[in-house]
């Protein structure tokens, strides 16, 4: 920005009574300086000319005294204007600032409403994505219960010993405890069948022998959905309390105590060596 231009925007912001007072100032002191001058210019071959420098120094002192005291005045007016106008101005900046302390609390409000939505919107997000991978572990525990239970349809013959030798043959009947009715079910179908069948089966097998002994002829495949049944159990308790309740439509814990009898029974474990 160059010197004129930023005169100018100076000059352009003074206040009307300012430049006022700066014209009639300006006025006086020129109407005073050429009468003056005129004075001079008549007393310069009169008798009372002055003659000597010093009455020269003397007349030029009373021709600018009285321009030295309106100036004087015209400052202290400009000064006591311009105090006025930045008073003026910083009561406005005061009511300036106000304004915007009241414009930023409302935005500090609204930022902070913001900040509950986003984190209502978290949460929601999480819960959201939380039931997704559960959903992902409760679909995929009943997936492989239910594929066990169909790859292994060997797993449910068993001998109930009726007699012991150590050093002979053991002695007792073959019993089956489900029987194989997989075809065009669902994996829910798959668990709940077994589970209802397993009930009935141990039920009428406990009529004849409460506590019975009993020998697997496949312990590998028992022991395959055994541990399937288990770690799927397990892992579907840690999920949130709706899943166990879907859990428990297909009588997956019932289930479990099924063969936790069985293998209670059997000397079988759901994990490890194999008991033979």
């Amino acid at each position: 920005m160059s010197d004129e231009h930023f005169s100018n925007e100076r000059a352009i912001t003074l206040p009307v009574s300012s430049q006022i007072i700066l014209c009639g100032a300006g006025a006086f002191s020129v109407i005073w300086l050429v009468g003056a001058l005129i004075v001079a210019l008549c007393f310069d071959s009169g008798s009372h000319a002055p003659t000597k420098v010093n009455e020269w120094g003397d007349f030029a002192a009373g021709v600018s005294a009285p321009i030295a005291f309106v100036w004087l005045v015209v400052a202290v007016i400009l000064q006591s204007t311009e105090l006025r106008e930045q008073r003026r101005e910083l009561s406005l900046t005061r009511d300036e600032f106000k304004h915007n302390r009241s414009v930023m609390k409302a935005q500090a409000k609204e930022a902070e409403k913001q900040a509950r939505f986003i984190e209502e919107q978290t949460k929601i997000l999480g819960i959201r994505q939380a039931n997704a991978e559960a959903e992902d572990i409760f679909s995929a525990c009943v997936a492989l219960v239910a594929t066990r239970l169909r790859q292994y349809t060997n797993a449910w013959s068993f001998i109930l010993v009726e007699r012991y030798d150590p050093n002979g043959p053991t002695q007792g009947s073959d019993i089956s405890l489900k029987t194989k009715f997989y075809e065009g079910a669902s994996d829910n179908l798959v668990i709940a069948r077994t589970a209802q069948m397993l009930r009935t089966q141990l039920r009428e097998m406990r009529e004849k022998a409460p506590n019975p002994d009993l020998r697997a002829e496949y312990p590998y495949d028992f022991q395959r959905i055994y541990g399937a049944v288990t770690d799927s159990a397990e892992k579907i308790s840690a999920l949130p309390p709706n899943f166990q309740i879907k859990a428990a439509t297909l009588e997956l814990d019932d289930l479990k105590t099924q063969l936790t009898f069985i293998a209670d029974h059997a000397g079988i474990q759901p994990f490890g060596p194999i008991s033979s």
